[in-house]
């Protein structure tokens, strides 16, 4: 599918989580090197389409955000970790292996049903309006729309990846 993906930098482990950014204070500083999505989302001698977008979208965004998520939990990242955080840290680890369990498979959905309903807003089937009235978001890499309405919707991509 990928003939040649760009690599990027590891994850950086900050106070504030894990970040393809440089950080400072909690903002952002984003060097000068394509974030991971962007390298995922580069083919050589052509660009993404629909599919090959939500492969990327479920590796880099909903994958990552599980795993990122549950390790957090495990064991917060960063000198002077979040307060809260290390409450959630000290009561997951406490947990018997299958309430973990339970508890990974929740984040898994919660993060599952966010990028399904983000990928609905961007086809067009969820409205962000007040009045109900389609969305009109365009989504492309390079020339190629990839929330286009006459192919299969992402949101029904993502649900058979």
């Amino acid at each position: 599918m990928f003939s040649k993906l760009l690599h990027n930098k590891a994850l950086k482990t900050t106070p504030f989580g894990r970040s393809d950014a440089f950080t400072r204070g909690g903002f952002a500083i984003m060097p000068h090197m394509s974030a991971p999505i962007i390298g995922k989302l580069y083919v050589t001698g052509g660009l993404v389409n629909n599919s090959e977008f939500i492969t990327v979208i479920e590796d880099v965004v909903s994958t990552s955000a599980i795993e990122d998520t549950i390790n957090n939990l495990k064991s917060p990242p960063g000198r002077k970790a979040d307060e809260n955080l290390v409450k959630q840290s000290a009561w997951f680890n406490s947990l018997s292996d299958s309430d973990k369990d339970m508890v990974k498979s929740i984040i898994s959905d919660a993060v599952n049903e966010s990028a399904f309903g983000f990928l609905c807003v961007l086809d067009g089937v969820r409205s962000i309006s007040e009045s109900g009235s389609t969305n009109n978001l365009k989504l492309t890499h390079g020339n190629t729309l990839l929330n286009d309405p006459e192919k299969e919707y992402l949101h029904d991509l993502y649900k058979n990846v």
